[in-house]
């Protein structure tokens, strides 16, 4: 059934029989001649042949196509067109296949409605946003962990990297921390979030997203801590012995998964002579050398230093979404703001001191309403200290040209 997990009959045939009520009769069809071809370690469960050989045929990866087995393969009697016929079917993370024994070649093995059913019964859907259909798609459960991440309001490219970091993608993983499934969920975090199987990947997004939520909520932009804090439970700023090498690997997926499926972004457009704008996710980018306000400042955490900066800078400008002839910043000074792209500059003023900084990171297109209640402008931390900002936290912000 789904979410146990089976020991691997690679070689051994299929003989189980699910009835229609979710009851299963093991070693019920004796006379079976189809085998189990191969395992898959992840979820714990067998693929029959007939499923294995036909996804081998189709052009796109089995990832996309049907995702990983929820379940074991089994025979069902059915009735089709008031026949009653058995026919071996198996659930997957996007759809379910049936193999009918004597249909013509090419139709033996059918996806289309019963997939199309199992996946609204589960819940599954791609994505409003179309930056995030590549994360959804192709990223083992990644529809669970984009819809789970996009309904609690924390960033599903780290979300998705967590599962990366901490699983491996497995909903039967355990770790250190005492934490089980996809996200290593502690058992005390989902008893306070409404409980259910932690072994359900879309319970385990659900709760690990909620829980991820807590620790990124206050706009703070050091990702490493709220990574350590979120695996421990506790504020802290650097992981235990035990816990370090899950948040260096969630990091550094973090970093893959960014490479593997970069954000489209969109040109912002003028507002209307009139200044009746009905869409407000659609922001003009200012004139150059205008006011852009004063507000308040988040910052990065001291930890990401210039050199963070600058390979992040690099990276964008790898995906094509940095601007033309963009430098590092002379003075190290960086920020960040969601109008503006990489390699843009900003002039600051606070506390009686004025300087430049270039933009050297984005905001995630599920963060900007958020963020733009709250901030002003986003800052490393050198550019924050020097404009005095962690004693009087206001600054007024002013476009200028790029460096050079």
């Amino acid at each position: 059934m789904a979410g146990l997990v089976a020991e691997s009959r690679v070689g051994q045939p299929v003989q189980a029989l699910v009835y229609g009520d979710g009851s299963v009769e093991e070693a019920s069809v004796t006379d079976s001649q189809i085998l189990v071809t191969s395992y898959d370690a992840v979820t714990g469960h067998n693929v029959a042949a007939p499923f294995a050989d036909w996804v081998a045929r189709q052009p796109f990866p089995a990832s996309w196509l049907i995702g990983l087995p929820l379940t074991e393969p089994y025979w069902h009697d059915a009735l089709l067109d008031g026949v009653p016929t058995r026919v071996l079917v198996q659930a997957f993370e996007r759809r379910i296949l049936t193999w009918t024994p004597g249909q013509a070649e090419g139709w033996a093995v059918e996806s289309n409605n019963a997939g199309l059913h199992y996946r609204e019964w589960r819940g599954l859907s791609q994505p409003e946003d179309a930056n995030l259909v590549s994360l959804a798609s192709f990223e083992l459960f990644g529809e669970e962990l984009v819809a789970a991440a996009v309904a609690n309001g924390v960033d599903p490219y780290l979300l998705a990297a967590l599962s990366r970091g901490v699983s491996g993608g497995n909903p039967a993983a355990t770790q250190p921390n005492g934490g089980s499934g996809l996200l290593a969920v502690r058992a005390s975090v989902a008893d306070a979030l409404g409980g259910g199987s932690l072994l359900d990947p879309a319970v385990n997004a659900a709760h690990g997203a909620a829980e991820l939520g807590r620790w990124t909520a206050d706009g703070g932009a050091d990702t490493r801590s709220a990574v350590a804090s979120y695996l421990a439970g506790e504020q802290i700023e650097r992981s235990s012995d035990e816990l370090r090498p899950l948040v260096r690997a969630t990091l550094d997926a973090y970093d893959g998964l960014l490479a593997t499926h970069p954000m489209q972004f969109t040109a912002s457009v003028d507002i209307p002579a009139d200044g009746d704008d009905d869409d407000d996710s659609v922001v003009p980018t200012p004139d150059p050398g205008g006011s852009l306000g004063a507000g308040q400042a988040a910052y990065y955490s001291p930890s990401y230093d210039v050199a963070w900066w600058e390979r992040t800078m690099r990276l964008y400008d790898s995906w094509g979404t940095a601007i033309d002839g963009w430098q590092y910043d002379p003075a190290g000074y960086y920020c960040v703001h969601p109008d503006f792209k990489v390699g843009e500059r900003l002039l600051l003023r606070a506390n009686g001191v004025e300087l430049t900084c270039t933009i050297g990171d984005t905001v995630a297109s599920q963060h900007v309403s958020g963020w733009r209640s709250r901030w002003a402008v986003e800052l490393s931390y050198p550019t924050f200290s020097a404009l005095g900002l962690d004693r009087n936290n206001r600054v007024e912000i002013y476009r200028i040209g790029p460096v050079g």
